[in-house]
């Protein structure tokens, strides 16, 4: 079972490397008559990932190499989120010790403009510990690369009736 959910951004720090997409519609393909919620939570969770790597194709032009995520707050203590994240990225995440990410990231942000650090990266070295570090099993490496390559290839098939929805849609 696959899951389509398009997130609408993504941000790889400093580098000043930003990929938007705006299909936020969502899609369920594969559900069988015997689909329980843990397949479906866990097709939610490789949708994620299968979206933050297709923004991470585009913010690819610029020649980025990631050596780790960065993983923080609540989806960050999920291993049905941290296990597609890692091995389709085939990069190893590592992560925080905060579950107020967002705080976390203001804090940051303001201890720069403030003075106390002269780049993020400074900041993030003094005001940040992290818990665990996960490496990517290359077996599943090559799995949810199929599974992406299978999601985008939907993506495509499929923008057409998104935009239809987006028309018609109205929430």
């Amino acid at each position: 079972m696959l899951n389509m959910k398009y997130l609408v951004g993504l941000d790889l720090g400093t580098s000043g490397v930003k990929a938007v997409l705006f299909d936020t519609k969502g899609t369920f393909i594969g559900i069988k008559t015997n689909t329980d919620r843990k397949v479906i939570a866990r097709s939610v969770m490789a949708g994620i990932a299968c979206s933050l790597y297709h923004l991470f194709e585009y913010a690819q032009e610029s020649n980025t190499k990631l050596q780790e995520i960065l993983l923080a707050g609540s989806g960050s203590h999920s291993k049905t989120l941290v296990e597609p994240l890692t091995d389709l990225f085939n990069t190893p995440t590592v992560k925080t010790n905060t579950s107020a990410a967002g705080a976390l990231g203001g804090a940051l942000f303001a201890s720069v403009a403030a003075g106390y650090y002269t780049r993020v990266e400074e900041a993030v070295k003094h005001m940040t510990s992290y818990s665990s570090k996960e490496r990517p099993n290359i077996n599943n490496h090559e799995k949810y690369l199929k599974y992406y390559n299978i999601y985008k290839e939907l993506y495509l098939a499929n923008k057409h009736i998104y935009k239809k929805l987006k028309d018609i849609d109205y929430e």
